[in-house]
């Protein structure tokens, strides 16, 4: 292969590479659209409690094991409830009961974008700015844009919960392990088990310099 082939081929590859990353922005910001005019999905009746958080913030832990006790949301997301950026009006008529875990906004950006995740997660609260600026590799706009919707996800379901006690509960990623006996009692799990083998702190794992 001549010089001329190689570089060709090297530049057809990279243009491959990007028109991939481009498409997937573009598939971002299309949920995103959907997530900010459109309803939250149909509602579920056979869940008893949603976990729904921004991410960071041990959200699957607390899925995983509540899940065990009582009907949850998909740990992994698969159903669309578990990164909510509005509470659905159908909470109200179903009474159905949300957990929402908030934490430190700096911490959960840090988490998100350590695993690659800041535009997908940015997609999923409804962020534009997220996405348009890490199409744009502009990182440091694309994280304000992330935190602002933290920001609004975090000032809407805290409204929620603080209206609608008994279906609401807001706590905070460090008082996870502090309130594992309130979560009990706000789910109705009367199994002493729930508490005495609750997982134990892990401090999160930091991201890669």
């Amino acid at each position: 292969m001549d010089t001329f082939s190689k570089i060709f081929a090297v530049s057809l590859a990279h243009l491959r590479r990007c028109y991939r990353k481009i498409r997937g922005k573009l598939h971002d910001a299309k949920f995103a659209l959907g997530r900010v005019t459109q309803a939250p999905p149909a509602v579920d009746k056979s869940i008893e409690v949603f976990i729904i958080s921004p991410g960071g913030v041990a959200s699957t832990m607390l899925l995983e094991y509540l899940s065990h006790y009582v009907s949850t949301n998909c740990p992994h997301d698969a159903d669309g409830f578990k990164h909510l950026p509005f509470p659905p009006q159908w909470l109200k008529e179903t009474g159905q009961k949300v957990i929402f875990i908030s934490g430190d906004i700096d911490s959960i950006c840090r988490s998100v974008e350590g695993r690659g995740w800041l535009a997908r997660q940015g997609a999923k609260l409804g962020s534009f700015g997220a996405i348009l600026f890490g199409i744009l590799f502009l990182a440091p706009l694309a994280r304000v844009f992330f935190k602002l919707a933290v920001r609004r996800q975090i000032y809407r379901w805290r409204a929620w919960c603080a209206s609608e006690t008994d279906q609401g509960l807001f706590i905070q990623y460090a008082e996870i392990w502090s309130s594992v006996e309130r979560i009990a009692e706000f789910c109705g799990i009367k199994d002493p088990g729930f508490v005495n083998s609750f997982p134990k702190y892990v401090p999160p794992a930091k991201p890669p310099p």
